[in-house]
Formats: structure tokens, C-alpha cells, sequence
């Protein structure tokens, strides 16, 4: 529900083979039987504050038992990012890093860490994201909560919101 109108679908199954091409010699550590909450999302958000912190991500989510990879886009993608499982079902979380800005990155590697915590199932083993494609879809509005909440907690916006605040006060 959340691509492009002028995406190029021939393109779109290239990128998500180029993933599992990818991802299918990435050995995890034996799987553990640990939650994939809001909790574990904002403990991936903490990390940016890490001098190594792609490191740092790539481990923790092998840590939950999910694969990361970063893949460009190719042209006529126009995506962000993906939830795919992996065919013996680990579930993977790829970027395409197509928006070179610390705020995309951030909010769409837990957008796809809301996926594979609450949507991916054997019925729907793909979604695809354009996070510049508005959606109406129940499944893309609960991951855009999902990040919102675990970048910035309601609580913690709400003492600290104002609507006059300036850019340097962000």
C-alpha cells in the first residue's frame, strides 16, 4: 500500500532479491525467545547516541533475531525501507538509505522494526515502504505511531512541546 504510483515493480523484485541474496548468508546467533516491543525499539533509538552505532544496531538486532541490511535503492524503487522474511522465516529489516538524513534513517529503520515486531506473519512476508507516500493503511499508520512513540514518547513531547517553539529550541 505504501509505494510510489510511478514505482517500477521489474525494479522493486530486484531490490528485495538483491536482500535476500544478501541476507541469506548472514548467520544469527541462536534465536532467543525476547520481545520486539516498543521497549526494544526506543533501546535501538538510545543507540544513536554510541560513537559506533551502526555497529551497534546491526548487533542488536541480531541480538532480537532480526537481520539488518542496507541496500541503495535501485531507480524507479522510490523506497526507504522493507520488512521481508527470510525463507526459513527470520525476519529481515532493509534500508535503502535513499535520504541521506539522520532523521529518516532513524525513524524508518523502527517503522520496519514495527513491522517485523507486529505485522509480519507467513501471510504477509513483504511490505515495502515509501515513507514519502501518505497511507491510510491500518498496518503503515500503527508502525508510523510505533516510531513516533519510541523516538520521542508521547509523554516526553507533550511536557516539551510548545507551539511557539523555534527551530533552535527543537
Amino acid at each position: 500500500d505504501r509505494t510510489n504510483a510511478k514505482t517500477d515493480f521489474g525494479a522493486l523484485e530486484a531490490w528485495c532479491a538483491a536482500v535476500l541474496l544478501a541476507a541469506q548468508d548472514v548467520h544469527l546467533p541462536r534465536k532467543r525467545s525476547v520481545g520486539r516491543g516498543i521497549d526494544q525499539a526506543r533501546d535501538l533509538a538510545k543507540l544513536s547516541t554510541r560513537k559506533n552505532w551502526p555497529e551497534c544496531i546491526k548487533n542488536a538486532l541480531a541480538d532480537l533475531g532480526i537481520i539488518f541490511i542496507t541496500l541503495d535503492h535501485l531507480p524507479g524503487t522510490f523506497l526507504d525501507g522493507a520488512a521481508i522474511c527470510r525463507k526459513d522465516g527470520t525476519p529481515v529489516i532493509a534500508l535503502t538509505l535513499r535520504h541521506d538524513r539522520l532523521d529518516n534513517f532513524w525513524f524508518t529503520l523502527l517503522h520496519e522494526f514495527a513491522h517485523v515486531s507486529c505485522h509480519l506473519s507467513k501471510d504477509t512476508a513483504v511490505i515495502l515502504d515509501d515513507l514519502d507516500v501518505r497511507s491510510s493503511n491500518d498496518i503503515e499508520e500503527e508502525a508510523d505511531k510505533f516510531a513516533r512513540d519510541a523516538l520521542i514518547p508521547l509523554e516526553l513531547w507533550r511536557q516539551r512541546f510548545s507551539t511557539d517553539m523555534s527551530t533552535e529550541d527543537v
